[in-house]
């Protein structure tokens, strides 16, 4: 697994293999935890993300659905909750497909 700091490093590697006006790795995190915090604002209101060539992600509200309870052996109704979608762009799962050589 990957971790928000493995990607403020792997950002800062590639800004140094060429790039002017550097970033400092505190500069950088500022920027993905910006980026995130955004990001989670939009969707909790409502708002789908679209990155264009990566992925989209959208709220959307889960059905209500049947449960079983073990502690009382009853079945109980779980009721409509709000939830996540994140959906890979084709050109996002070509590329891994390539990277790995199945495609």
């Amino acid at each position: 697994m990957i971790t928000k700091a493995d990607i403020v490093d792997d950002i800062f590697i590639m800004q140094e293999n060429g790039q002017k006006g550097s970033l400092t790795k505190k500069e950088i995190a500022a920027v993905v935890d910006g980026m995130l915090q955004a990001i989670r604002n939009q969707v909790a209101v409502g708002n789908a993300i679209q990155f264009r060539d990566y992925f989209t992600i959208s709220p959307v509200l889960k059905k209500a659905k049947k449960a079983h309870d073990f502690k009382n052996g009853t079945t109980i109704t779980m009721p409509r909750r709000p939830g996540v979608k994140i959906r890979a762009s084709k050109g996002f799962e070509d590329y891994v497909k390539r990277v790995n050589n199945l495609g």
